[in-house]
């Protein structure tokens, strides 16, 4: 596999058994670098590197610099980017199920279109990244910072986003039915045709969120904040809003 940026690993190298091919790295300009016999690629500097289609599967990138990396269409099935930083990374079209990115740096990073079923996103950091028609079904979203995080049409079924941080962000027609959504910051959130049949949503803040035309059938409202909460055509067929505070715009 080829990698065109330069690539340290701060960690000392764990030879492979014999036979076993290494890894060889270049610069920009096709100059070898040097080349590597690891299994582990933990801590490595991969800012701006191209990893095109690249097969990361299982990898262990923990704590990885792979700021501005182009991760387009990479396989990185069950891969550890527990706090990596992929801050601006490029990872549209990738397979991303079940990978752990617990706490990592994902601010302004493109995730378009790719697949994150059942990841582990705790605590990440998400801020303005792109998520639009991602696959997070069942995905672990809790306490992640998601400030106008872009996420229309993304499929959340059933995933956790419980305490998670979403000011601002834009959920369109996002599929978040059966969701956890509980104690979530949705001020100002935009989830006009959003599903959220029977999602938990008790004690979330959707002070100013835009909820026109989002099915809200047996959802759960709980001590939900609703104060100037934009709600005009959408369906609230058997919710719950018992000790809901605020009024809402219908």
């Amino acid at each position: 596999m080829l990698f065109y940026a330069t690539m340290k690993l701060t960690r000392k190298s764990i030879p492979y058994p014999e036979g076993v091919p290494s890894m060889i790295i270049y610069d920009k300009s096709g100059n070898e670098l040097q080349e590597i016999q690891s299994p582990t690629l933990s801590e490595a500097q991969l800012e701006q590197a191209r990893l095109l289609n690249a097969n990361l599967k299982e990898a262990d990138l923990f704590k990885a610099n792979l700021f501005r990396a182009d991760l387009n269409g990479a396989v990185l099935f069950r891969a550890d980017l527990e706090k990596a930083d992929l801050r601006e990374a490029m990872v549209e079209g990738a397979d991303l199920r079940k990978a752990d990115l617990d706490s990592a740096a994902l601010q302004g990073s493109s995730f378009r279109g790719s697949n994150l079923k059942g990841a582990n996103l705790h605590a990440a950091k998400m801020t303005i990244a792109d998520f639009r028609k991602t696959n997070l079904q069942g995905a672990d979203l809790h306490e992640a910072h998601m400030d106008n995080v872009r996420m229309a049409e993304a499929d959340l079924f059933k995933a956790n986003l419980e305490k998670a941080e979403l000011w601002g962000a834009d959920l369109i027609s996002a599929n978040l039915s059966c969701a956890n959504l509980h104690g979530a910051n949705l001020k100002g959130a935009d989830l006009r045709g959003a599903n959220l049949e029977k999602a938990d949503l008790r004690y979330a803040d959707l002070q100013g969120a835009s909820m026109q035309k989002a099915n809200l059938q047996g959802a759960k409202l709980e001590g939900a904040i609703l104060k100037g909460t934009f709600m005009k055509g959408a369906d609230l067929r058997g919710a719950d809003l018992f000790g809901a505070i605020g009024k809402f715009i219908y």
